[in-house]
Formats: C-alpha cells, sequence, structure tokens
C-alpha cells in the first residue's frame, strides 16, 4: 500500500506544471530597494533623535522629528533618482574622467540634500531656541 502511494503521489507530482519565474528581480536590485527602505528609515530615526537630543527637546517631542527626518530622506533620495536620471544622459562619462564625475556627483549630491532637507529641519525645530 505505501508503494502504491508513493507511486501515486510521483505520479501526480510529475503532472504539475513546474514553472519558473525569472521576474523577481535580481538580488542587487533588491539590494538596493531594501536599502532606499530601510537605510533611509533608519537614517531617519537616528538623525531625529539627534537632532532632538542637540536641541535639547522634551522625550515626548522626539517622535516629530524623526518621523520628519525620514520623510526627508525618502524625498531627498526620490528627488536625487529623478535627477540622475534625467541627467545622465547628457554626461560624457569614460574611463579618462570617471573619477571627475564620481566625486562631482558626491559633491552635488550632498549640497541637494542639505538644500532638499533643510526644509524639514526647520520644521522638526520649530519652537525650539
Amino acid at each position: 500500500m505505501k508503494t502504491h502511494n508513493t507511486l501515486l503521489t510521483t505520479l501526480l507530482l510529475c503532472g504539475v506544471p513546474a514553472v519558473a519565474l525569472a521576474n523577481s528581480g535580481t538580488a542587487l536590485m533588491w539590494g538596493t530597494a531594501l536599502h532606499l527602505v530601510f537605510g533611509n528609515l533608519l537614517l531617519g530615526v537616528l538623525e531625529g533623535r539627534l537632532l532632538a537630543w542637540f536641541c535639547g527637546m522634551r522625550k515626548w517631542r522626539v517622535v516629530e522629528p524623526m518621523v520628519l527626518m525620514a520623510l526627508a530622506n525618502y524625498f531627498s533620495g526620490f528627488v536625487g533618482l529623478l535627477a540622475l536620471e534625467r541627467i545622465r544622459p547628457f554626461i560624457a562619462m569614460d574611463l579618462h574622467n570617471a573619477r571627475f564625475w564620481v566625486w562631482a556627483t558626491v559633491v552635488i549630491t550632498y549640497l541637494m540634500t542639505l538644500i532638499l532637507e533643510f526644509p524639514f529641519v526647520n520644521f522638526a525645530l520649530r519652537g525650539t531656541p
């Protein structure tokens, strides 16, 4: 009886179509997406707590800067991705000038982050001396 059940199970499993789906994305794509989602959230929480501690906010007001800084990180990341997609076709990067463009991108994105996140920081610190 056991052999009969094993044979029947094997035949049934062989009849089930085995479909391979390769549209779930590569590991590198998932790593980037998870970094953008959870990395920005963690960074925003840490930045908000640091702002609250540095400005001497009361404990009940710590949550608002954490949420605002997480939103600021998402906003600046989203705007940065959009800007990079728009600018990339105009940059003629090759092996001879790659170092320049990498460092130029670091400086430009840092300045953009300061400009884009300033309103969030200003709003989070309203009412503090």
